[in-house]
């Protein structure tokens, strides 16, 4: 089976998770296009529930093989309006319309026939508006925020084209819901719940994982791993912070069912990391630690340097304390501070670190057609202090 998985803002972050969250599950696959939208895949079939488990894709599609005639018997050979509807349980259905290159044709007779057959089968339908693949998410959002809706695809590569629906379509209301709906905020220093998804999938996590987040703040990784049924230790010097930590579990354990026994919290010091957990048996550790004070501008060199210096001491030690605590095999998936100087990002020496910790780092994309190297840098423009994305992996 072919499946088209549109990224999110980040590509080769999204093609990253990706990557490890089919190789987790043991599922095979083959990486046929990566391109700075999506990625192309023949796999088996993908759980149903991998469009909510990943955090930097928006849409899985599945894909039919080329097609010579845009014609309504063509697309009856392939049963594809009941293949599209199928899994929806009312006679009232939102459809949304959206094409990857030169495919204005196809949506058009795609639409056609889809009013046609829903006619035919007594369906009341919803148009949502087509729209091209750069800019399909709104319309897509809109669609699958309705009870019932389908999504219809339209993809064109080197004159041949395809069709497909989509299997899932990530939902940006409850990612922002667990954002911006938890009681306890820390806008500056607490990192979205995208981001967590993902850091805990390249983390390689599991409904019978255990992992550790020793900067946890307000709780924002373990809300994400309680979500994927793991079990989540989380740790803060800051005594303060737990109970707030501590609100928001409670708060999604209301919202969405989760047993909050799921998330045990302490206060500690990183250093004491190894004195908590019992060596040897973690799974993995995901955390974002402390990347330095708040900047109004860029930093210089000098600056940057200061900055890194300061913070050297605390990652070494974070590292240190998860190597001892990781089973073998176990992963640290840490979010680093860096700073673009000379249109060079330049940051902490995680190489070094891990080395002296019994760890290694390692890079997801290794052995996909990409070129793609670690770390993973996550920013935008706006952004001073650039987060870097490293794994390292207990040896």
């Amino acid at each position: 089976m072919h499946f088209l998985i549109q990224y999110g803002k980040n590509p080769v972050l999204s093609l990253a998770e990706i990557v490890t969250y089919l190789a987790t599950r043991s599922i095979r696959f083959t990486l046929l296009k990566h391109t700075d939208r999506y990625c192309l895949l023949d796999a088996a079939a993908l759980p149903s529930t991998t469009i909510d488990d990943l955090g930097g894709s928006l849409m899985i599609v599945h894909l039919f093989d080329p097609i010579e005639e845009l014609t309504f018997e063509t697309f009856d050979n392939l049963n594809f309006f009941h293949e599209a509807i199928k899994g929806t349980k009312t006679d009232k259905i939102s459809f949304a319309f959206v094409g990857f290159g030169d495919t204005d044709l196809a949506l058009s007779v795609l639409q056609d026939y889809v009013k046609e057959r829903a006619k035919q089968e007594r369906i009341r339908y919803l148009w949502i508006n087509k729209s091209k693949g750069e800019s399909f998410h709104g319309s897509f959002s809109r669609a699958a925020s309705r009870k019932e809706s389908v999504q219809i695809v339209a993809y064109e590569e080197r004159g041949a084209v395809r069709i497909g629906y989509a299997t899932g379509v990530h939902d940006p209301f409850a990612f922002r819901h667990r954002d911006l709906g938890r009681p306890e905020q820390r806008s500056i220093y607490s990192i979205p719940p995208r981001l967590a998804r993902i850091l805990l999938n390249l983390a390689r996590i599991q409904p019978t994982s255990t992992i550790v987040d020793p900067f946890c703040g307000i709780g924002g990784i373990l809300q994400e791993a309680a979500l994927l049924g793991a079990r989540a230790y989380g740790f803060d010097v800051n005594g303060k912070i737990i109970p707030k930590a501590q609100a928001n579990i409670d708060w999604l354990a209301k919202e969405v069912g989760i047993d909050r026994n799921q998330v045990k919290l302490a206060q500690s010091e990183v250093n004491d990391l190894s004195k908590k957990c019992k060596l040897g048996t973690i799974d993995a550790v995901v955390t974002e630690p402390y990347m330095g004070p708040p900047l109004r501008g860029r930093p210089n060199r000098e600056q940057s340097n200061a900055i890194l210096d300061e913070l050297k001491p605390l990652y070494a030690a974070l590292i240190r304390e998860a190597g001892k605590i990781l089973r073998q095999g176990g992963r640290a998936v840490i979010v680093g501070p860096s700073f673009m100087l000379k249109k060079k990002l330049v940051g902490l020496p995680f190489d070094h670190f891990a080395k002296q910790a019994g760890m290694k780092v390692v890079n997801p994309l290794a052995g996909q057609p990409v070129d793609a190297s670690v770390p993973f840098a996550d920013f935008t423009d706006r952004h001073r202090t650039i987060r870097q994305i490293w794994v390292l992996e207990k040896q």
